[in-house]
């Protein structure tokens, strides 16, 4: 990826004891506050489906401008392969499959279609917008977590002031897919499986989810 490809920070979180003369000892959560006056603030997707831009789901916000403005980010300088990475699976019982049914497809297309690059590969151009950024992330942090985790609910703001572009998120969901049945692991917004089964019903794999998939290592250049 270039320099000008913006990266994904999470802003970092601290718990402050406070004492007080009524409420006594109590804990407040602290984190950076976004310059909203400067920035714009925007939700790219939520806990239940929503992606921006994509009508007919729930709670859409409005687009933020330029975010159409193609980025071409390349792979590789040298002699770079692409081979594509088996995900280990624990056996399932039949219910939490069949629940599971919609992700495990939408993710599978993207496998075939990875399983087709080969380490003859010496340049491969990637190209994407920056609204497939925070989308990308979410269908990275699934497929790389042995599809036991999904991150979304992403929001906060684009800093592009510095040398390197920056999302700057705040408060994300954590979907988690728990074979014993366990609700809630992250919190009242861990959806479980069926949050994961909403992203992927409304997410539509860029180039960039693919090429985050591939696993790319150097090898000896020609002499």
């Amino acid at each position: 990826m270039t320099s000008s490809t913006p990266r994904i920070k999470f802003l970092d979180c601290h718990v402050y004891v406070l004492y007080d003369n009524l409420l006594g000892r109590t804990g407040v959560l602290v984190e950076k506050m976004l310059d909203t006056r400067k920035l714009k603030w925007k939700k790219w997707n939520s806990n239940n489906g929503y992606v921006d831009g994509l009508t007919g789901v729930p709670d859409a916000v409005p687009d933020m401008p330029d975010e159409d403005t193609p980025i071409e980010g390349v792979f590789a300088s040298l002699d770079l392969g692409a081979i594509a990475e088996d995900d280990e699976e624990e056996e399932e019982e039949e219910e939490e499959e069949e629940e599971s049914e919609s992700a495990e497809e939408a993710l599978g297309e993207d496998s075939r279609d990875l399983a087709r690059a080969t380490a003859s590969d010496r340049r491969v151009s990637v190209k994407f917008t920056v609204a497939d950024i925070p989308q990308a992330f979410s269908y990275f942090s699934y497929s790389q977590s042995g599809r036991k985790y999904l991150v979304c609910d992403l929001q906060g703001v684009l800093d592009e002031s510095s040398e390197t572009p920056c999302f700057e998120l705040t408060d994300p969901v954590i979907h988690y897919r728990s074979i014993s049945g366990r609700k809630n692991v992250f919190g009242r917004t861990d959806r479980g499986q069926k949050g994961i089964n909403s992203f992927y019903k409304t997410h539509k794999c860029s180039d960039l989810c693919k090429a985050l998939e591939k696993t790319w290592i150097e090898t000896k250049a020609e002499s």
